[in-house]
C-alpha cells in the first residue's frame, strides 16, 4: 500500500542512539549485547512496528531445506503429473516441497520475495520469470530452476523438452495409427506451440497427409470447446493433437 513507511533497523538505531549493528544483534539475541539493551531495542522495535526482512535473514543463514514449487494452476494435468515426480525426488533428497500457485502471468519479484519469506532455500518454477525477478534472484544468489519450457533469459537454468522433436514423434504415431485426417488444436503464438505445431504439420506433409488446424478460444473456453468439437465431428478428424493438456 502506497504511503506506508516500512520501519528499518536504521530507524530504530536513530531513535535509540545506537548503531545499526547493535540493533541487529540485539534483535537476534546475540550474547555480546546486554539484557537491558535487548529489552529496550525489542520494545522500541515493537512500538515502531518493525518487521524483520526474512529474505535477508535467509540469505545470511541459508539453513532452510524448503523448495518452493511454483505453478500457474492446480487443474492442469501436466502439473499434477510433474508434481508427483518432483515431490518424490525432493523428499528422497530430504527437501520439503512447498506449492505456490501464481496466476498473475510471469513470476515477478514480489512472488520471489513471498517464496523466500515462506522459508524456501530455492525455487523450482513452471512459469517464466520476468526480468526484474531474474535480476533479483541474481543479486541475492537465489537458486532457480525453470521446468517445462525454454526460459527467455539464458541466466535461468532449465529443464524442458524438445518441442520440435515432440511434434514429429506425435506425427509418426498418427501415421502408425492410420490417421487420414488429423487435426491440431492451436495455442498462443509462443515457441512451445509453434515448435509442436510446425513439426507435426511438416512430418505429416512429408507423408502426403493434410492437417486441419483449429484455434482454441482462450477468452471464452466453453464456447471454444464446443466450436472445436463441432468442427472435429463435421470434418471427420480421426486423430487429435492438442497444444497443451488443459485443452
Amino acid at each position: 500500500m502506497q504511503g506506508v513507511k516500512v520501519t528499518t533497523l536504521s530507524d530504530i538505531a536513530e531513535r535509540l542512539g545506537l548503531s545499526v549493528n547493535t540493533i541487529s544483534r540485539a534483535l537476534r539475541d546475540c550474547s555480546d549485547i546486554g539484557t537491558e539493551t535487548k529489552k529496550r531495542v525489542k520494545s522500541v522495535a515493537e512500538e515502531m512496528g518493525y518487521q524483520p526482512n526474512k529474505v535477508a535473514s535467509f540469505m545470511r543463514t541459508k539453513k532452510s531445506n524448503i523448495i518452493a514449487v511454483v505453478i500457474s494452476s492446480l487443474s492442469n494435468p501436466f502439473f499434477s503429473i510433474s508434481l508427483d515426480f518432483v515431490f518424490n525426488y525432493l523428499t528422497e533428497m530430504n527437501y520439503h516441497p512447498l506449492i505456490i500457485v501464481n496466476k498473475q502471468g510471469d513470476l515477478a519479484t514480489e512472488a520471489i520475495v513471498r517464496c523466500m519469506q515462506s522459508g524456501a532455500c530455492g525455487i523450482l518454477t513452471f512459469i517464466d520469470l520476468d526480468k526484474s525477478a531474474i535480476d533479483y534472484c541474481e543479486q541475492y544468489e537465489i537458486p532457480v530452476l525453470q521446468c517445462g519450457s525454454k526460459p527467455r533469459d539464458e541466466r535461468i537454468s532449465a529443464v524442458y523438452s524438445d518441442d520440435y522433436r515432440c511434434g514429429k514423434l506425435v506425427a509418426q504415431e498418427a501415421i502408425r495409427c492410420g490417421a487420414v485426417r488429423p487435426c491440431y488444436i492451436n495455442g498462443p503464438e509462443c515457441e512451445l506451440n509453434t515448435g509442436r505445431r510446425d513439426s507435426f504439420i511438416e512430418a505429416l506433409s512429408e507423408s502426403g497427409i493434410a492437417c486441419d488446424i483449429y484455434r482454441f478460444n482462450y477468452e471464452n473456453p466453453n464456447t471454444g470447446v464446443d466450436c472445436i468439437k463441432n468442427q472435429i465431428v463435421n470434418n471427420g478428424n480421426d486423430f487429435i493433437f492438442c497444444f497443451n493438456d488443459e485443452i
